[in-house]
């Protein structure tokens, strides 16, 4: 059995503190083959109001060539939270047209979990101290 060194043990997808507007791709949590579970929760903090924060969980089947959203986490204006999402390995049984950047808030695409995973911020407005951690849990 391959060595699987974030299966069934929490990872740190993104820890990011950021005040401007713009796109951000974080860096790539690699080695996660055979996952077919994610359990993941976002926390965001401001102190003060921006426009959005979107945060797009992405994964990629091609080792990165090609990612694509599975998660959106969305918060708007001085909103601040937890939340959480738990992927599942439920077939995916018509064709999927993949995202990057664009999934709709808020939503899950179960199904589709690559051997990497990663997060876009998209930012709009300005955050004073805004902050993010998204972590996972993979399990096989």
């Amino acid at each position: 059995m391959a060595n699987r060194p974030y299966a069934n043990k929490g990872f740190t997808i993104l820890s990011a503190a950021f005040t401007a507007a713009g796109i951000t791709a974080g860096a790539a949590i690699t080695d996660l083959e055979g996952m077919n579970r994610l359990s993941i929760q976002a926390k965001f903090t401001n102190s003060a109001a921006g426009t959005s924060a979107n945060f797009y969980v992405q994964t990629t089947f091609d080792s990165g060539a090609n990612w694509l959203d599975i998660a959106n986490f969305l918060y708007s204006g001085v909103e601040s939270g937890l939340r959480l999402f738990s992927l599942d390995p439920t077939a995916v049984t018509t064709q999927y047209t993949p995202t990057s950047g664009s999934l709709s808030a808020n939503v899950v695409k179960n199904g589709l979990l690559g051997h990497h995973l990663r997060v876009v911020r998209d930012i709009s407005g300005t955050y004073t101290g805004g902050q993010v951690v998204v972590v996972g849990v993979a399990r096989n």
